[in-house]
């Protein structure tokens, strides 16, 4: 008994000692403010807040899966997979509609300078992504300045698009229920 009670105090003063010794590492980390947007970025920024004025609420870097998550949990490893692709995609910036914060659009920033085979395919599988998600794409460089009026075009033509394609696929399934029930 005396054995057993002493094996005990032991280990609870082992745990106890590595207790204060794993908060004592974890307080003597050191952290770094980062700002949140680089120069270029910034620029983007001020040039995108000008071209949508007061239509549009603009957001920075964030994640796809806060704007959507997967449904279906039936199958799990699926299901794993496309929560990771959605925490891995993080937007440069997301257009919200004022009055519903429903997302309008998602605009990402390119860098012409470091257009690599790794770049071009993970911004093929950002756009395929969003594609799925029926999110709305518009690439601009962050380094060349943009002009206003034209951003307002693009952004003005990419949601007339989009209005166009919802149109279209709700005919599509309109008909296919009518094809159905006939």
């Amino acid at each position: 008994m005396w054995l057993m009670l002493s094996v005990l105090l032991v280990l609870l003063a082992t745990l106890w000692v590595w207790l204060v010794y794993m908060k004592s590492r974890i307080m003597a980390v050191q952290y770094q403010s980062k700002v949140l947007l680089s120069s270029s970025e910034r620029q983007c920024y001020s040039t995108l807040q000008q071209a949508v004025s007061s239509q549009f609420v603009i957001f920075c870097k964030i994640r796809l899966r806060e704007l959507q998550f997967p449904i279906s949990r039936f199958d799990k490893i699926n299901h794993w997979h496309a929560q990771r692709q959605l925490l891995t995609a993080c937007c440069d910036f997301v257009l919200c509609h004022p009055q519903s914060f429903s997302v309008a659009m998602v605009i990402q920033l390119v860098d012409d300078k470091a257009l690599t085979r790794r770049v071009e395919k993970q911004r093929r599988r950002f756009q395929g992504l969003c594609a799925s998600l029926s999110l709305p794409v518009i690439y601009f460089s962050s380094q060349s300045p943009q002009d206003v009026a034209a951003l307002r075009d693009l952004i003005a033509l990419q949601l007339h698009n989009q209005v166009i394609s919802q149109r279209l696929r709700l005919q599509a399934a309109d008909q296919c229920q009518r094809d159905t029930v006939i």
